[in-house]
């Protein structure tokens, strides 16, 4: 029994396992709550989050300050601004949401490809000041043919639904974001972009409002069995957001710039 569970904690280390997971390595009699006790009596392990590594170099810190400083005085034209951005959901959590099983006898890890390999859908949205998109839910890989059709799909006739003056579209870097099929789609159809820094999600309110779909659709630890049931949660979920999330979000581009000029570039809280 000793023995058994010394390899359990051995095995475990370093890795995101439940305790299914583990029953099912191990070919255990022993019950899931069993199995996740031994692991959260041990004294040498400890269930924590994997870490994103920073990756912000000097240029992409002056590219940061050079952003905030120009727009620092958008003011009132931020209402204009279609924020948008794609995010992956799993069947059984988010990534960023991953925990693990820490040596405390070791640093930290930072996030590995094993809580990668899950069942997961990825989905794209956009919204501004005034209201969000339709969700589109991507079935294949994403390259430029693919994005642009969802430009074509969602974001001209979400652009048509707010029917607003001087209306600004924001993507990030992302390769096909910034293809050259892409950006001639984007000039041919008259859409004016938002020049945006590298490696700035804290600058994106979409963001934020991907965590607080993230809470909603994985509340009191929901898990999916099936990517539909996933999809349908994530839908309605969206639908349910208030208009009053959306304008606190946007609002706080002042803030969020000024978050980055007084670190010096750095990444900030939000």
């Amino acid at each position: 029994e000793k023995g058994k569970k010394k390899a359990i904690i051995k095995h475990v280390k370093g890795k995101c396992m439940t305790g299914n997971e583990v029953k099912a390595n191990f070919s255990m009699k022993e019950s899931k709550k069993t199995i996740l006790r031994v692991l959260n009596n041990s004294k040498t392990l400890k269930r924590i989050k994997y870490k994103c590594k920073p990756s912000l170099t000097p240029r992409h810190k002056s590219d940061r300050i050079d952003f905030c400083k120009y727009n620092m005085d958008r003011g009132e034209k931020w209402k204009n601004v279609i924020f948008s951005d794609e995010k992956k959901f799993n069947l059984d959590g988010p990534d960023g949401y991953q925990y693990y099983w820490h040596d405390i006898s070791r640093s930290s890890n930072f996030l590995s490809r094993d809580c990668h390999n899950k069942k997961s859908v990825m989905v794209r949205g956009a919204f501004s000041f005034f209201d969000k998109s339709e969700l589109y839910f991507f079935d294949r890989n994403i390259d430029s043919n693919v994005y642009i059709r969802t430009l074509q799909s969602h974001l001209i006739p979400f652009m048509n639904r707010l029917n607003l003056n001087d209306v600004i579209f924001q993507q990030d870097n992302a390769r096909p974001h910034v293809s050259e099929a892409t950006m001639t789609w984007i000039e041919n159809h008259g859409i004016e972009t938002l020049e945006w820094p590298a490696y700035s999600p804290d600058l994106n309110p979409i963001e934020n409002l991907w965590g607080i779909l993230v809470q909603r659709v994985y509340a009191n630890g929901r898990v999916y069995d099936n990517i539909n049931d996933l999809k349908k949660s994530i839908k309605n979920e969206w639908n349910n957001i208030e208009k009053n999330i959306l304008e606190s979000l946007v609002t706080s581009m002042k803030s969020r710039m000024f978050e980055v000029l007084i670190s010096g570039g750095s990444i900030t809280k939000y």
